[in-house]
C-alpha cells in the first residue's frame, strides 16, 4: 500500500485526532471490524504499543508492511494450489459427477498435499479420484442403460398386455358362444333321449299288452271263467281310476292357471286403486288449501262489509237531516204541492247497471271477479228508471248463491216509507226536482249518488258472504256418455339414461307442461294420451322409465310387452348418447320380435348454449337411427318443438307394423247432481 492511503488508514484509525493511536481509539476501531475484545489487545501489543501505550505513524507502517508480506505470500500459496485443483477438476470432469460438497472436501485435501509439496502422495491421491470418478461415470452410464431398458420392458409389456386382453376378450367371446353350442347340443341330445325312451316305453306298453293279452288268452283255455271275470273287473277299475286321476290333475292345472290369471287382475286393480287413492288426496289437499283461502278472504270481506255498512248509515243520517232541513227552507207559494218525500231505498238503487259493469252478462261471477270488484273508490253511477229491471234479477241472483252472513239494522226513515209502491221510488228525485231550487238539487243529488253508491258497495259486500259452487254446475246436454266403437290401444314405452328428459317429455306431451326441478322418476309412471292416428282415434298408454342401473331390469318387462319404444338422450350429453347402443340391445334381448323405435334427441334448446363442441350432432345421432333401422327425431320438452310430432311418427309406425287389440271403455255419465252432490260433500263449503 502506498504512502498517501496508508496515512488516511491512520488517520481513520486516530479517533481522537491526537497524531497517535491510542488503546481506546483501537478498541472502537475493533468493534466496527467485529473483532473480538479479547483480541485487541494482543493486536495493540503486536503494533509495538507495549512500552508507552500508544502506538505512532512509524510502528502502524512498519507493522502494517509486515502483515501485508506475510498476507501476499499465503495469497499466493493459496491461488497455486487452487490453480491446480482446478486443472485437476476440469482434466477428470468432476464438476457434473460428484456434488458440490464433495467437491469441496476433495478440494480442500488436495490444497492440504500441495501444500505439503509431497509429489508422491498427490498423484496417488489424483489417481485414486481419477478412478473414483471414472467409476462414478460408468455407474451413470449404466444406470442410464438400465433406464432405457426398463423403458423398453414397460413399452413391450403394456403392448404384451393390450395383446392379451384382446386375445382374452376373443377367447371368452369364443368360448361363450362354444358353451352355448354345447348346451344347444346338449339340449337336443337330451329331447331325443328322452324321446327315445318314451318312445321304448310306448313299445314297451304295447308289447305287454300283447302279452297280457296272449297270457290272457292262454288262461281262457286254462283257468275258469270266474277267474276270467275277476282279472278282467280289476283291470277295468284301474283304468277308471287312471282316467279319473288324470282328469283331477288336469282340472288343477286349470284352476291354477285361471287362480294366476286373477291374481294378475287383482294387483292391476291393487295398483289403479293405489293411483286413485292417491289422486284423490292430492285434490282433498289442494281443495282443503283453497278452502282455507277462502275462509280468509271471506273473513276480510266480513269485516269491509262491516265498515261499509256503518259508513252507509251515516250517510243515511246525514241525507234524511238534509232531506229535513230542505222541507223547512220550502216556499208556501209553490204552485205545486210538496210530496211526501220517502228515503232513499236500496231496492231503488242502479243495482243492475252495477252488475253490469262489474261482470258482464256472460260471464258467471266467481269469488275472484267478486272480491276484485271492491275497492274503497266507488264511481258514483246516476239513478235511471230504464234499468230497474235488472234490480230484480240481480237480487235474485243474490238471494239464490250469495250470503251476506250480517244482520242489516234497518233504518227507522226506510220503515216509516214502506207503504210506497216502486212507483213513488222511482219518482223521489223528480218531486226534488219541482220542490227545491237549482242549487238545493245539485246538493240533494250528489248526496243521493253518494249513498246509492256506498249502499250498492255495501249491498255487494254482503252478499259474498255465501261461497260459490267450486266447480261449474255442467249443463245436460254436457253430460259425457263415451259409447262409441272401442279404440286401439298402442302401448309405448320411454327409454333412456337417467337426466335425459324423459318424465318431462312425457309431462309436455300430457298436459302441456314443463316443470323445471322434476324429481327423477323411481320405478315406473304411467300417462295416458287419446290422439288421432290415421284418422282413426288411438289410446297410447306410455310408460315412463327410470334410467338408473338399478331399475333396469324393470324396464326390461315393460319391453316384452309393449308395442314401440321413445329411446331419449341428452344432446348435449355424449355419455348418454353412447349409451344408446346398450339400450338397443337390451331391448333386442328383451323381445323376440323387432319392436318400432324412435330416437330422440332431447334438450335441443341447450345445444346453443352449451357450444356445438360439447353437443351431439344431429347428423350423428340420424346415422345411429339408420344403423338400427328406426325413426330419429330432435325434442325439447321446454318449448314443446317436435314432441307430438314424434310420438305420431311412432305410433304410425306401430300401427303398420303391430296388430293392436280394440280397447273398450266404459260408458261415464257425469250427472250434474251427482258432480254437485260430489264437490260440496268432498269439502263440505
Amino acid at each position: 500500500m502506498n504512502h498517501p492511503n496508508l496515512r488516511r488508514l491512520f488517520s481513520s484509525c486516530d479517533v481522537n485526532k491526537s497524531g497517535n493511536i491510542e488503546f481506546e481509539d483501537f478498541t472502537v476501531v475493533c468493534r466496527e471490524l467485529n473483532v473480538p475484545e479479547r483480541d485487541a489487545q494482543a493486536l495493540f501489543d503486536k503494533f509495538g504499543a507495549s512500552e508507552d501505550g500508544i502506538i505512532d505513524y512509524d510502528r502502524f507502517s512498519s507493522g502494517f508492511q509486515e502483515v501485508s508480506e506475510i498476507l501476499d505470500l499465503a495469497s499466493f500459496d493459496a491461488g497455486a494450489s487452487q490453480g491446480a485443483w482446478e486443472e485437476f477438476e476440469e482434466k477428470i470432469g468432476a464438476e457434473f459427477l460428484l456434488s458440490e460438497s464433495l467437491r469441496e472436501q476433495l478440494a480442500d485435501l488436495h490444497r492440504a498435499l500441495h501444500a505439503s509439496a509431497n509429489t508422491t502422495l498427490l498423484r496417488a491421491y489424483e489417481e485414486v479420484i481419477q478412478a473414483v470418478v471414472s467409476q462414478s461415470l460408468e455407474t451413470k452410464q449404466q444406470c442410464e442403460r438400465l433406464e432405457t431398458s426398463l423403458k423398453l420392458v414397460d413399452e413391450l409389456n403394456n403392448s404384451q398386455l393390450a395383446e392379451m386382453e384382446d386375445d382374452i376378450q376373443q377367447q371368452l367371446v369364443k368360448t361363450e358362444q362354444r358353451v352355448r353350442e354345447e348346451e344347444q347340443k346338449k339340449m337336443e341330445a337330451a329331447m331325443a333321449t328322452m324321446k327315445t325312451k318314451y318312445e321304448d316305453e310306448i313299445a314297451e306298453l304295447h308289447a305287454a299288452v300283447n302279452r297280457l293279452l296272449k297270457v290272457r288268452f292262454q288262461h281262457a283255455l286254462n283257468v275258469s271263467l270266474s277267474k276270467l271275470t275277476c282279472i278282467f273287473s280289476a283291470a277295468t277299475s284301474s283304468h277308471q281310476e287312471n282316467e279319473q286321476l288324470r282328469c283331477s290333475l288336469l282340472q288343477a292345472n286349470t284352476e291354477v292357471s285361471i287362480l294366476h290369471s286373477e291374481l294378475d287382475k287383482m294387483k292391476n286393480i291393487c295398483t289403479d286403486l293405489k293411483d286413485h287413492h292417491e289422486r284423490e288426496k292430492d285434490d282433498l289437499k289442494r281443495m282443503m288449501m283453497e278452502y282455507e283461502t277462502y275462509s280468509s278472504q271471506i273473513q276480510t270481506l266480513q269485516d269491509i262489509n262491516k265498515k261499509l255498512y256503518d259508513s252507509n248509515d251515516e250517510l243515511r243520517s246525514a241525507l234524511a237531516n238534509q232531506v229535513t232541513t230542505s222541507k223547512r227552507r220550502l216556499s208556501p207559494e209553490s204552485d205545486m204541492p210538496a210530496r211526501k218525500m220517502k228515503p232513499l231505498r236500496q231496492s231503488t238503487l242502479n243495482h243492475g247497471r252495477y252488475a253490469q259493469v262489474l261482470f258482464p252478462p256472460a260471464k258467471t261471477p266467481s269469488r275472484a271477479d267478486l272480491c276484485q270488484s271492491i275497492s274503497p273508490a266507488f264511481t258514483v253511477l246516476e239513478c235511471s228508471s230504464e234499468q230497474n229491471s235488472s234490480v230484480s234479477h240481480v237480487a235474485h241472483w243474490a238471494e239464490r248463491y250469495l250470503d251476506s252472513g250480517v244482520s242489516m239494522q234497518m233504518d227507522t226513515t226506510e220503515s216509516l216509507g214502506s207503504d210506497y209502491d216502486s212507483d213513488d221510488a222511482r219518482s223521489s228525485v223528480e218531486t226534488v226536482h219541482h220542490s227545491y231550487s237549482e242549487v238545493e238539487l245539485s246538493e240533494v243529488k250528489s248526496e243521493a249518488a253518494v249513498s246509492m253508491t256506498l249502499s250498492r258497495a255495501s249491498s255487494f259486500t254482503s252478499s259474498m258472504r255465501r261461497p260459490l259452487p267450486a266447480f261449474s254446475t255442467l249443463p245436460q246436454a254436457e253430460s259425457v256418455v263415451d259409447g262409441a266403437e272401442p279404440a286401439p290401444m298402442i302401448r309405448l314405452v320411454l327409454a333412456g339414461d337417467a337426466g335425459a328428459g324423459k318424465s318431462s317429455f312425457l309431462l309436455r306431451l300430457t298436459l302441456n307442461e314443463f316443470r323445471e326441478n322434476l324429481q327423477s322418476t323411481l320405478g315406473v309412471d304411467f300417462q295416458l294420451k287419446k290422439m288421432l292416428v290415421d284418422g282413426e282415434m288411438t289410446s297410447l298408454q306410455i310408460w315412463d322409465t327410470a334410467g338408473q342401473e338399478r331399475f333396469r331390469s324393470i324396464a326390461r318387462s315393460y319391453f316384452r310387452k309393449a308395442h314401440g319404444v321413445l329411446l331419449l338422450y341428452d344432446v348435449t350429453s355424449e355419455r348418454s348418447f353412447l349409451n344408446v347402443r346398450a339400450w338397443v340391445d337390451q331391448i333386442q334381448d328383451s323381445t323376440d320380435d323387432k319392436l318400432p323405435m324412435c330416437i330422440i334427441g332431447n334438450k335441443v334448446d341447450l345445444r346453443e348454449l352449451s357450444g356445438t363442441h360439447s353437443c351431439v350432432r344431429t347428423l350423428d345421432g340420424e346415422k345411429l337411427a339408420k344403423a338400427y333401422g328406426a325413426l330419429f327425431c330432435e325434442t325439447s320438452a321446454k318449448d314443446g318443438s317436435n314432441i307430438v310430432e314424434a310420438v305420431l311418427h311412432l305410433a304410425r309406425e306401430v300401427k303398420a307394423n303391430v296388430k293392436l287389440r280394440k280397447t273398450s271403455e266404459s260408458q261415464v255419465r257425469l250427472d250434474e247432481t251427482n258432480s254437485r252432490r260430489t264437490v260440496n260433500g268432498c269439502c263440505r263449503l
